[in-house]
């Protein structure tokens, strides 16, 4: 016999087709940071499933949360390595530009904490 209930992954990829209008009427680099929200969805889906949540959104919220909260722990890790260096204000890479902040983004280009695509800990 088949399926009678749909996944999670089902749900959530319905969710998301009625977010796309929503999607659409971002800016080109909101929808990039969209879609990387919906990636972080995705990534924790099998976990997502197990809780059979009645609201899809709501479990694909916490894996947000859960990424953010991933990616804050690195970020202060980040820190933590750089004020155990020799306290200086230079950067990891030695040539005065910081890294903090940035990020990678899913086409390899590095985006800031403030999403304007300047290095905010460059010192100039």
């Amino acid at each position: 016999m088949g399926r009678t209930n749909p996944t999670y992954r089902d749900l959530l990829r319905r969710t998301a087709e009625r977010w796309e209008t929503y999607r659409r009427g971002l800016r080109h680099d909101e929808q990039r940071r969209f879609d990387r929200l919906w990636a972080h969805a995705d990534r924790h889906a099998d976990a997502s499933g197990l809780l059979n949540h009645p609201d899809p959104i709501v479990p694909a919220l916490f894996s947000v949360a859960l990424e953010h909260e991933r990616r804050l722990d690195e970020l202060a890790e980040r820190l933590d390595d750089l004020a155990d260096g020799d306290g200086s204000a230079e950067g990891a890479n030695g040539t005065g530009e910081g890294t903090i902040g940035t990020g990678e983004t899913a086409n390899g280009k590095t985006e800031s904490a403030n999403g304007n695509g300047e290095n905010a800990g460059a010192t100039r």
